[in-house]
C-alpha cells in the first residue's frame, strides 16, 4: 500500500510529495517501538498523517512527532487503532526542492 507524504515536518527523511510503502494493519500483528515511521488517522482532523513514533504509552497508545528541527507537531497520543499501517520504505522524490 503506498500513501503520500504531504508537509515538510518529516524532513529530511521523507520529502513534501514523495511515496511512502506501508504494511497495513500493523497495529493487529506487530509491535510498534520508538524509532517507527507510521501512518496514523489524526485524532481530530480527518486526514492522515506520517510521523514518527516517539514514545509507547502503557495503554498501547503512541506519542509522534515529525523529525524536522523545527517541528514542534507533537500531537498527543495515538490510539494504536488509528494507525493505518508501518513505513517499510519510501520511493525516490522526483520533486525537487
Amino acid at each position: 500500500m503506498r500513501f503520500r507524504v504531504s508537509g515538510h515536518s518529516m524532513y529530511p527523511l521523507l520529502k513534501d510529495g514523495q511515496f511512502v510503502q506501508i504494511k497495513p494493519f500493523y497495529h493487529l500483528t506487530g509491535t510498534t517501538k520508538p524509532g517507527d515511521v507510521i501512518v496514523f488517522q489524526h485524532p481530530f482532523r480527518n486526514l492522515e498523517c506520517v510521523k514518527k513514533v516517539k514514545k509507547i504509552n502503557p495503554d498501547g497508545s503512541v506519542v509522534v512527532a515529525g523529525v524536522a528541527i523545527e517541528s514542534e507537531d507533537m500531537i498527543g497520543a495515538i490510539p494504536r487503532t488509528a494507525i493505518i499501517g508501518i513505513v517499510t520504505g519510501a520511493f525516490p522524490s522526483l520533486i525537487h526542492s
